[in-house]
């Protein structure tokens, strides 16, 4: 096919409607015009945004859809193209770089696999995905081979991939090779046929389009597997004992409690105990039932109390003494039975293998599909697991053992990917522990009290349920650990149809913040909380609403209070640490400031909107049906005319509070330090006038500038540091000196260090925690999160157009700018 008819043929296809074109000639044009507007400001004022190379993706991913209509070229495309940027911008990130490389090794592998595919197309004319699916088999290999190069064993440890994957991975690769080189060489030389490779096959009674769905009826990838799963449990003793390195526990200590767990559980046979020695904190039990094991995996044993333990094994042996791993072979039997019975591959390796009419994106989703459905009965057995745990009186030990580990997790991992903190092989701090097992302990408070869907939704492709529907079934017999299981699907619903459980686990939110408080506290003490703020700080900006009046809001229990706020309370429970005291006409009330939204209400007082529009607060109303707050303000162009919203906004009064103060300042890409000299306050924030004098390396000079040409970041803001720009933001480094942050080095990409910033030098920036000193490079420093109530005010012409619409779209939920 000459270029002219390959073009032509692509016009008829958009004149008949092709859909997949006219969604390429879309997603090319806004790729482009982000672009274009990227690129403009680029030229024009300086900045570099990393929206820029997302929009060369969307022009790219577009033009691939357009010129030949492959999804997977496109995604594999996209994903190979960004994989590149990143591993450009994380190049000085140890860890990250190497994994950064691997992924692009990775991407490239699957990138071929779908070029691979379009060429065949173009020289045979023949639509095939046989290289795609080769290609994403051959990626999975790669990627684990060389992340075993750049982080050797570690790497199984701490990934979230575990070794019996792994060997399943590395078996199914060798049995494909063997079948399918079998195969080949028997069908050439004609002596093997679909009938003779069946165990009984009953062609006479059972006609073969029917038998070829049933599994045992024929042999295939699908019995293989199910025979390989069950042959793998008889040996997964030894083998993973020989995988893992797990060495023999001889501590009397530790073997005394597995013992008395295995007696309470009424387990007949010996259980053989194993350590493992690696940075993280967990347990398994493993091996067949006639070979029951279990392995405690931590730095050192000494990081296991007795509780700990008690909790912790008594989990994992209920898993053997139930029989939960037969019952997973089972599961993955089932697995095997679905594809059969509809003639999907086995696998990925099966679809790659033979070739097949299901598209590989549409087999790929199924297959998600597929895990989604069964992962509930995994989380069945969990739940079951937990309640066995609970029955022989371990309920509490396996609970705040949970909570321990969500600590432990909180520094190093999130819901999806690699625990990239524990390969870097660094021990966190006695500071940094406390700072996590908190954070942990408030986070889990949310899940309880303010479940988001997202959450919900990351828990989903998981075996484990999330630990507080885990603890809280611990701690309370009208949810069985069964059912708190189950109950991430549940909270995904709309809010008509899970008010109900939501109101049910937060009567239970006081006993569920005890039992955290009581295993934190016996950890840091009776002032743990009031140590755990002094390192983070979050109770900083808080101190703005002292004085003034505020409307808050439970919109769970659809409770409001009104108030003025006369003072801040530092509790004894982490999972709530902060009181607000409110004093209203009749009573001080105490609120705690996790439960509920809080809004800044001061009657007659003027604020500015998320969109720039000024208002005079006038009253505050209920809605008919619930007690959740609407506000009434007057319009400033005309005070016959009112208008209502959910929110207050922030005062008129904040800013004029910062004349003749420092404030943040964004201007030609960089982030800088600025005074505000004077302010002009109109009728809207558009029309209102500002003049600044603004850091130019070390010299400032005055700006006058309305504010329908600013945008104005709220508090905290996030600032971002450049190692090319440092003589530009010196005087923005000494101006955080004494205050509250977040450093986010190269080496501390994911979690940042909470500190206190004592001084600058020309190199470094020295930072405490406590009054313990540390010092970092300031070329290391990417980004710093600032906890102090100043805004970052940027020129608007200056902001890209797309960071501009994520600006806005992050405003419909909290107001987080203010759009000139």
């Amino acid at each position: 096919m000459s270029a002219a008819d390959y073009f032509l043929d692509i016009w008829n296809n958009l004149l008949g409607g092709d859909v997949t074109i006219i969604i390429g000639i879309l997603i090319a044009l806004l790729g482009l015009l982000f672009l274009v507007t990227e690129i403009r400001t680029k030229i024009k004022h300086g900045t570099t945004s990393e929206n820029m190379m997302l929009a060369l993706i969307g022009l790219t991913f577009g033009l691939v859809l357009i010129l030949m209509s492959a999804w997977l070229l496109a995604i594999a495309l996209a994903f190979f193209v960004l994989a590149v940027y990143q591993t450009y911008q994380l190049r000085e990130s140890p860890v990250w770089r190497e994994l950064m490389i691997t992924s692009v090794a990775t991407y490239f592998v699957f990138l071929v696999g779908t070029v691979g595919d379009k060429i065949y197309f173009l020289i045979k004319g023949e639509e095939t995905e046989i290289f795609t699916g080769w290609a994403y088999n051959l990626m999975i290999y790669v990627f684990l081979i060389m992340a075993l190069i750049f982080f050797g064993r570690r790497f199984i440890l701490v990934s979230r991939m575990m070794s019996p994957q792994l060997l399943y991975l590395v078996l199914f690769a060798l049995i494909y090779v063997i079948l399918y080189t079998v195969t080949n060489i028997l069908e050439n030389t004609g002596t093997i046929t679909a009938e003779n490779l069946s165990v009984f096959y009953l062609s006479a009674a059972i006609p073969d389009n029917i038998a070829e769905r049933i599994i045992f009826l024929t042999i295939a990838p699908y019995e293989i597997i199910i025979l390989l799963a069950f042959g793998m449990y008889f040996i997964s003793g030894p083998l993973l004992t020989k995988l893992l390195g797990i060495k023999k526990i001889d501590d009397e200590r530790v073997l005394g409690i597995v013992e008395e767990v295995r007696l309470k559980l009424g387990i007949r046979k010996k259980i053989k105990v194993g350590f493992v020695e690696a940075p993280i904190l967990n347990a398994m039990a493993y091996g067949p039932f006639f070979d029951q094991r279990v392995a405690l995996i931590a730095r050192d044993l000494s990081e296991f109390s007795d509780e700990d333990i008690k909790g912790i094994v008594a989990h994992e042996l209920a898993h053997n003494s139930r029989l939960h791993v037969v019952w997973l072979q089972f599961i993955a039997a089932a697995e095997m039975v679905i594809k059969k019975a509809f003639l999907l591959p086995a696998t990925t390796l099966d679809y790659a293998a033979y070739p097949q009419e299901v598209p590989f994106a549409v087999y790929f989703l199924i297959n998600y599909g597929i895990l989604a459905i069964l992962l509930i009965f995994v989380r069945v057995l969990e739940g079951d697991a937990d309640l066995q745990t609970k029955k022989i009186g371990y309920g509490t030990e396996l609970a705040q053992v949970l909570y321990k580990l969500e600590g432990f997790y909180q520094g190093i991992a999130g819901d999806f990917g690699i625990n990239v903190q524990l390969l870097t092989g660094k021990e966190f701090t006695e500071e940094e522990n406390q700072r996590f097992l908190g954070e942990a302990g408030i986070r889990l408070y949310r899940h309880l009290h303010r479940p988001g869907r997202w959450d919900m939704f990351a828990n989903i492709f998981m075996s484990h349920p999330r630990s507080a529907y885990r603890i809280v079934a611990m701690i309370d017999d009208e949810i069985s650990p069964i059912k708190g299981a189950l109950l991430p699907y549940w909270l995904l619903l709309p809010n008509f149809m899970r008010r109900k459980s939501l109101r049910k686990l937060n009567r239970k939110r006081d006993e569920f913040v005890e039992l955290i408080s009581n295993k934190y506290n016996s950890f840091y003490g009776k002032d743990g909380v009031k140590s755990f703020l002094e390192i983070t700080k979050m109770d900083k900006l808080l101190s703005m609403l002292h004085g003034r009046t505020i409307v808050a809001y439970d919109h769970i229990d659809d409770i409001v209070v009104e108030g003025k706020v006369s003072g801040i309370h530092i509790s004894d429970k982490i999972s709530r640490p902060i009181f607000l005291k409110i004093q209203s006409e009749s009573e001080e009330k105490q609120i705690q400031v996790t439960d509920f939204i809080i809004h800044d209400a001061q009657l007659n007082e003027q604020y500015i909107l998320r969109n720039g529009r000024m208002g005079k607060l006038t009253s505050w109303k209920k809605y008919p049906k619930k007690n959740q707050p609407f506000f009434v303000f007057q319009s400033l162009d005309d005070e016959s005319k009112t208008f209502e919203t959910k929110y207050t906004g922030k005062p008129v009064k904040f800013l004029e509070g910062l004349t003749g103060k420092e404030v943040f300042f964004y201007k030609e890409g960089t982030d800088r330090i600025a005074r505000l000299i004077k302010t002009n306050i109109d009728n809207s924030f558009q029309t209102s006038e500002f003049t600044f004098e603004v850091d130019e390396k070390g010299e400032f000079k005055e700006l006058k500038i309305m504010g329908n040409d600013l945008i104005v970041d709220l508090p905290p803001v996030l600032l971002r540091f450049s190692k090319e720009k440092m003589e530009h933001q010196t005087n923005l480094l000494k101006s955080l000196i004494g205050q509250s942050v977040i450093l986010y080095t190269k080496e501390e990409l994911e979690i940042g260090i909470a500190c206190e910033i004592s001084d600058i030098t020309e190199d470094e920036i020295i930072y405490k925690i406590r009054e313990k000193e540390s010092r970092v490079y300031r070329k290391k420093v990417d980004y710093i999160y600032v906890y102090v109530n100043v805004p970052k005010i940027m020129i608007k012409s200056h902001v890209s157009f797309l960071d501009r619409l994520l600006f806005r779209i992050s405003n419909w939920r909290d107001m987080r700018h203010i759009m000139g």
